[in-house]
């Protein structure tokens, strides 16, 4: 199995304050793995490194068998690292309609202007809001435009899916028909997904993996 995510003494550092100590993790192509542990602990830092979002003082980290990551160096910038990103606030430009939101995601990914349409209908089926492309984020439930905040990570067609807590405004019931909905993705797609929680029970019945996180180390696994 190929390693989607190997994090090999990864240590960041800020104002001189450690945020992430020698972290070392691999993450094999298609797993579902969980990060879980009090605020401040360093779990959105963890993604944010992936990403190329947050500086590495120490340590290397490589994507799918690429070095992409080593000390202070990116040798890979963020837009290239085939990754989508859903945040705990969906971040949606509130200017624009779901179907403007999709293609200028599409447009950066060198999508055809003449595909805009059947991909921007593709996405919308998948995330189940199939009829909503003049919508605004204002005109949206909390599910639905976290759905489409969903499409727009995707839209892309990243390889990894960084889900930073993007449950915790969702009840009971959203959260659950979200999860699914996610799970669904991956298994059609083949990705590989790194969820950041408060609650380790949250995606306990999709999960590959559950880590845990204190202090700015990783700790071990949850059976």
């Amino acid at each position: 199995m190929t390693l989607a995510v190997h994090f090999d003494g990864i240590t960041v550092k800020a104002h001189r304050t450690t945020i992430l100590t020698s972290i070392n993790l691999s993450i094999e192509e298609g797993e579902h793995v969980t990060l879980v542990g009090p605020s401040g602990c360093g779990k959105t830092t963890l993604l944010r490194t992936v990403a190329g979002l947050t500086q590495v003082v120490l340590g290397r980290l490589s994507l799918f068998g690429k070095l992409v990551t080593q000390g202070s160096k990116c040798l890979l910038p963020p837009e290239r690292r085939q990754i989508g990103m859903l945040f705990q606030q969906q971040a949606l430009w509130p200017h624009m309609n779901a179907r403007k939101t999709l293609e200028f995601v599409l447009k950066g990914a060198g999508v055809s202007r003449g595909d805009f349409g059947a991909r921007v209908g593709e996405l919308l089926e998948l995330v189940e809001l199939t009829g909503f492309e003049e919508r605004k984020p204002a005109s949206l439930s909390g599910g639905e435009a976290q759905r489409l905040a969903l499409a727009r990570a995707l839209a892309g067609k990243p390889r990894l899916l960084l889900l930073d807590e993007p449950l915790g405004p969702l009840d009971a019931e959203l959260r659950a028909a979200l999860l699914l909905r996610i799970d669904e993705i991956q298994s059609r797609r083949g990705l590989t997904i790194i969820h950041v929680t408060h609650d380790p029970g949250e995606s306990r019945a999709y999960a590959t993996r559950t880590v845990t996180m204190r202090n700015c180390s990783l700790v071990g696994e949850l059976p």
